[in-house]
């Protein structure tokens, strides 16, 4: 059985103040968020695979990461676990216009929108959890509204592949992660960036259109396990 170490990571919304020059860091949403500012030379150490050409956008942070930003605790020990015994990866944002959380199961078309206190009595997130990803089973993703074949999947067929994607539009650099189960060609990858990026935007009540996009760059990076 492949095991594997499971670091829960956190989504941080981040931009370079153009007049100091420092980077301005947000955790979570609305009253309940965190922010702090620190030097853009310690932002680099801290995340050292960031393009030093981005001037902002979203960062999925490690609770080493978030204890060097002051925004976490000192982190506990990391957790060893059996891929195969919670192969369903699910990204979740708490939307707090309609007061539920909404989630994506990795590697599928599937998105569901949940009751605040079913989701977290489901996926044992905590009650200040707004925006993150969390590894469940099969039966909790069934729990929770995700259609979850019966048959077993083996780890080692579970493969996916992310991308960090960068857009502009009207003069703002938006960041996305966009998940494949497969390699995608670049004009595939473009149209998953739009959703994904106005999908974030319709979040904040802003209502934007695939036409007022304008790739800037994308990579592809190692998976990982949330």
């Amino acid at each position: 059985m492949t095991k594997a170490i499971i670091t829960p990571t956190v989504t941080l919304g981040y931009y370079r103040n153009a007049r100091t020059h420092l980077i301005e860091i947000t955790l979570g949403q609305g009253r309940a968020a965190k922010r702090t500012t620190v030097h853009s030379t310690l932002f680099i150490a801290i995340f050292p695979d960031v393009d030093r050409r981005w001037t902002g956008g979203t960062i999925d942070a490690n609770p080493s990461q978030l204890y060097a930003l002051g925004l976490g605790p000192k982190p506990r020990k990391e957790m060893t676990v059996k891929l195969a015994d919670m192969p369903y990866q699910v990204r979740y944002v708490y939307a707090p216009q309609i007061d539920r959380y909404i989630a994506r199961l990795l590697g599928t078309r599937q998105e569901i929108s949940s009751n605040p206190r079913h989701f977290r009595h489901v996926t044992g997130v905590s009650s200040r959890a707004a925006l993150g990803s969390v590894s469940l089973t099969a039966d909790q993703a069934r729990a929770l509204g995700f259609i979850i074949a019966e048959e077993e999947v083996a780890a080692d067929e579970i493969s996916e592949h992310r991308y960090i994607c960068v857009l502009d539009r009207d003069g703002w650099r938006i960041t996305v992660n966009v998940f494949t189960p497969r390699p995608v060609t670049k004009d595939e990858l473009r149209g998953l960036a739009i959703d994904r990026a106005i999908e974030h935007l319709a979040l904040t009540g802003i209502d934007a259109q695939p036409d007022e996009f304008e790739p800037v760059g994308f990579r592809e990076v190692t998976p990982y396990v949330d």
